[in-house]
């Protein structure tokens, strides 16, 4: 019997918590499938991560012609998406895939706020929630996607499956000792991702300038690369943290969040964040944002870390205040166990195995 094939459709494989899992995902599939990429640009450093060279799709005016040339040259069984933009291209174009083809689609964030952050988006999101019926089965990142979905678009929940990301085992370092936790001191924050407005590292800036000028000792490391860079190093200099808050670039080594006491997520929306889990499974206490960012579905409260309900300089403040009081309790090494065994590389894979080769999706499972 042949074995089924799978065919991942991506803007490009830079840098990236989407990228990161998507190239992940495919070398644990392909101990039960040929998987390949398709990239509308064939570049970036996850590149050299791929068994075999990606399929150039020409650029964003060509793609969808470049791709359907290609999967009626070699037919897949499984297409899949993870982007907007693409999910959209995809499933406009299915009317032309291959009969044998199934499509499968990723929700990586909620859908109505990544419309409202793009204006051009904005005239197509009912188109979008109407292509759903093009779909074989959806992947939701979380819960609260899911739950969105379902609202938006109530004939998909038959086809719809919640599998939150797990880190790629090649990311993640050796567990820390036993016993190491935080000595009361100097408390420095660590953050990850793109420097974009989504992150809300402006208010994570403002947010150590309060909590400084209540008396705490608190530095800032915010790795990532991204847009914003210049607007968040003259907002640091102006609120008076210059010296305190360092922006050193992407990071390619997780081992670097461990010289951080603290993780600090602040975005204003995120699906699921991969670098809140990523943290965690370093063995890094957090402190997240809930509105809009399903981090209530990765943090425990007050176990392993603290939830603050939005992206705001008070809350923000009071959330790292109130993590030094019972952040030096918290064991670095039972935090990281138990967060790696939760979001599992192993699970992960086999329930996207049931989603994309078997299309066995059970309602909001």
């Amino acid at each position: 019997m042949n074995r089924p094939h799978v065919l991942f459709v991506a803007p490009s494989l830079d840098v990236g918590g989407a990228e990161h899992v998507m190239v992940s995902l495919a070398d644990g599939l392909r101990e039960h499938a040929s998987v390949q990429f398709a990239l509308v640009r064939p570049f970036g450093s996850l590149v050299e991560h791929l068994a075999e060279p990606p399929i150039p799709l020409g650029g964003r005016l060509l793609w969808i012609p470049t791709l359907l040339r290609a999967i009626h040259k070699s037919p897949p069984d499984v297409v899949m998406a993870s982007a907007w933009d693409i999910n959209l291209g995809l499933m406009a174009a299915r009317r032309w895939f291959p009969a044998r083809t199934r499509l499968v689609i990723r929700e990586p964030v909620s859908v109505r706020l990544a419309v409202a952050e793009n204006l051009w988006r904005q005239p197509l999101k009912g188109t979008y929630f109407r292509l759903y019926a093009k779909v074989d089965a959806i992947v939701a990142l979380s819960q609260k996607i899911a739950h969105e979905i379902v609202g938006d678009a109530p004939a998909m929940a038959s086809r719809l499956v919640t599998i939150p990301n797990a880190p790629p085992l090649w990311r993640l370092p050796p567990l820390p000792p036993p016993g190491q936790r935080w000595h009361r001191g100097k408390l420095r924050c660590v953050a990850l991702g793109r420097l974009t407005h989504q992150k809300g590292y402006d208010q994570l800036i403002g947010s150590v300038a309060l909590v400084r000028q209540k008396g705490l000792d608190a530095t800032l490391t915010i790795f990532g690369e991204g847009p914003d860079r210049a607007m968040l190093e003259a907002l640091a200099t102006a609120r008076g943290v210059a010296r305190h808050v360092a922006l050193p670039g992407r990071l390619d080594d997780l081992a670097r969040l461990e010289d951080g006491d603290l993780f600090v997520l602040s975005s204003r929306f995120e699906g699921l964040p991969n670098a809140l889990i990523e943290a965690l499974c370093v063995g890094v206490p957090a402190l997240a944002t809930v509105h809009g960012t399903a981090a209530d579905e990765i943090v425990k409260d007050g176990i392993d870390g603290w939830l603050v309900e939005g992206c705001n300089e008070p809350e923000l403040a009071a959330g790292i205040m109130r993590a030094t009081i019972t952040l030096p309790g918290m064991d670095r090494r039972t935090l990281a166990e138990r967060a790696r065994e939760r979001f599992s590389h192993t699970v992960m894979v086999s329930r996207y195995r049931t989603a994309l080769l078997d299309l066995r999706c059970e309602p909001g499972s």
